[in-house]
């Protein structure tokens, strides 16, 4: 799956439900980040997983510096009850090359709350992107 082109909404198929902005959870696209950002999303009623609902994780990664050689990226999404006050758990880390320009990754939510943090390291990181949670259809 994928989609052609960096900026493009991923499109819809047999597996993905509808593409939601309600469900983007970042867009750094334009100024980028180039320290550790977290990004929080709440499912409220419309949204609001059932015991094991599948999901995708849709990243589209604008652009990634690696100038110097040893800038690094990382993903992580976690899930929680509370708003990450005392409970989450880790549903998937990896890092941004592999997860990101049109990959995805399929993710079980459990719980409302859904938070992604994005890592970066080195001498001169620079991370444009943005994601989305997608339906699976039937899920």
């Amino acid at each position: 799956m994928g989609w052609t082109g960096a900026g493009e909404t991923p499109p819809t198929s047999d597996l993905l439900g509808p593409i939601s902005d309600d469900l983007k959870i970042m867009d750094n696209s334009a100024s980028g980040i180039s320290s550790t950002t977290s990004y929080d999303l709440n499912l409220d009623d419309g949204y609001a997983p059932s015991p094991g609902r599948p999901q995708q994780l849709w990243i589209d990664v604008d652009s990634l510096d690696t100038g110097d050689g040893n800038e690094t990226y990382t993903i992580t999404v976690l899930q929680s009850n509370d708003g990450f006050s005392s409970d989450s758990d880790t549903l998937c880390a990896a890092e941004a090359a592999v997860v990101g320009n049109g990959n995805s990754k399929i993710i079980n939510l459990t719980k409302p709350d859904l938070r992604l943090t994005i890592t970066c390291g080195g001498t001169t990181p620079l991370f444009k992107g943005k994601a989305w949670l997608v339906p699976i259809s039937g899920g």
